[in-house]
């Protein structure tokens, strides 16, 4: 009898269990497999719950012929669900007594259960009694006995299936194998007054975002309470505090900058006041170097040149040249006649140049030729520059994208968008004129932005 009782109850868990099992993935959360437990960390917090809300949630229990750990489980469930997106949930579960009956000896039960948008929060609370009830009447199966069945290899940790455990903690102390999972809620208290306490592994800077899932739970309940016939769907998952933190805190953003500048305008203010102090320096064998004022004539007598070949505000000026001082000295010279530079690596594959000069529409092509032709005859006064009309508004440079999922497409940057990166009243960086950079990306890759003006403007 008792091997048809074992046979029973190993049939039961082999087909609760079948298929394709479900891992529960929270951020932050350390996996199943512990390798690296000196960077890991046992943390705990707790959740006093509200005397309202625990007298809200006894009167659903009563009507509903259910106990308290059902609804605490079942609010588990969802928040999971919520959180992960996933569908099928396998949780462990430790509950105090279901029909006069609990788990054998403290060992953590497991109840695999489906929430989906469209169920109600009284289907899914329903479905978790029937699961609890199962997974108690066939308790006497040890965590090892399943995991021995399902032929998986343990070595002393928790396969990466077992994630997250619910028990009950007034009537059952002496609970086993807690520590094999990442994270345990554990209800305990009185009448008067539950506590929910999260006891959770993980690495370093994880402990803000469990806070804040424990804190939510307490959200979902309320929530449950008020309105038991709500689908899930519908059901808020984040309490108004957080979410007064995600949409509005996060998203304050606002800053000022100095919204009437361009970039070639700043770099002139930079001149200016230091005329003689290094802008560019490449080379070690042979060094040459370029001061703020050379850089700032040089790109003044090029933009000069790029205006009487007929480049306007707004124009596409295409500039192919190697990393060189001449590089610098282009794309400040097409700034300054008020186009905008498109870069272009000399290593693309011809078909890629043909491709973005034809798809910019650019208005001319500026190489290290250009550049060698200048000479201290070509003036560009001020007389001259006065002509253009330099708006923030304007364009400042087109990058293209690299193609991988089908043409390249260029992006259009305005010159308010790299000062508003570069000067703003929240900038957190102490950028100045001591400041030594390194061009270390491609001119045709956007972080080379970052490098060039972080360096030049300051």
């Amino acid at each position: 009898m008792e091997h048809i009782k074992k046979t029973i109850i190993a049939e039961y868990w082999l087909k609760k269990l079948s298929g394709e099992l479900p891992e529960i993935s929270l951020p932050l959360i350390i996996a199943g497999k512990k390798e690296n437990i000196a960077q890991l960390h046992t943390l705990q917090f707790k959740i006093n719950i509200p005397r309202e809300l625990t007298g809200k949630l006894k009167k659903i229990a009563k009507n509903s012929d259910i106990g308290l750990f059902t609804l605490y489980l079942s609010a588990l469930n969802i928040g999971l669900h919520k959180y992960t997106g996933i569908e099928d949930l396998l949780v462990g579960a430790l509950p105090p007594a279901v029909d006069g009956k609990c788990g054998m000896d403290g060992n953590i039960l497991f109840c695999r259960n489906r929430v989906a948008p469209y169920l109600t929060v009284k289907e899914v609370i329903n479905q978790t009694k029937r699961e609890l009830v199962d997974a108690v009447n066939y308790s006497e199966f040890s965590l090892d006995d399943i995991l021995a069945e399902l032929k998986i290899k343990n070595n002393n940790n928790t396969p990466g299936i077992f994630k997250v455990a619910l028990i009950d903690e007034i009537r059952q102390r002496d609970i086993k194998l807690r520590h094999r999972f990442d994270m345990v809620f554990a209800l305990s208290g009185s009448d008067k007054q539950m506590i929910l306490a999260v006891e959770y592994t993980a690495s370093p800077g994880a402990g803000e975002m469990v806070e804040s899932f424990g804190r939510n739970l307490l959200h979902l309940l309320e929530g449950m309470a008020d309105n038991p016939g709500q689908k899930i769907a519908l059901l808020d998952a984040v309490n108004n505090e957080e979410k007064q933190h995600l949409l509005y805190d996060f998203n304050d953003t606002a800053a000022e900058y100095p919204r009437d500048k361009t970039i070639h305008r700043l770099f002139e203010e930079q001149a200016e006041r230091t005329p003689d102090r290094i802008a560019l320096f490449i080379g070690h064998v042979r060094p040459v170097s370029l001061s703020y004022k050379e850089l700032n004539e040089q790109s003044h007598r090029l933009a000069g040149l790029l205006r009487e070949k007929g480049v306007l505000s707004d124009n596409i000026a295409a500039i192919k040249i190697e990393r060189s001082l001449e590089m610098i000295v282009g794309i400040m010279g097409i700034l300054k006649a008020g186009g905008a530079y498109l870069p272009i690596d000399p290593d693309y594959p011809q078909e890629r140049i043909d491709y973005m000069l034809k798809d910019s529409s650019a208005k001319i092509l500026v190489t290290a030729n250009e550049i060698a032709s200048l000479s201290t005859a070509c003036v560009f006064n001020s007389h001259h520059s006065s002509f253009i009309i330099h708006h923030s508004s304007h364009l400042a440079y087109i990058i293209y994208t690299s193609g991988t999922t089908g043409k390249p497409k260029g992006v259009l940057i305005e010159h308010k968008n790299v000062v508003r990166l570069l000067f703003n009243n929240r900038f957190q960086f102490d950028f100045n004129d001591r400041d030594v950079w390194s061009l270390f990306h491609s001119y045709s890759f956007d972080f080379s932005v970052w490098e060039m003006y972080g360096a030049l403007l300051y």
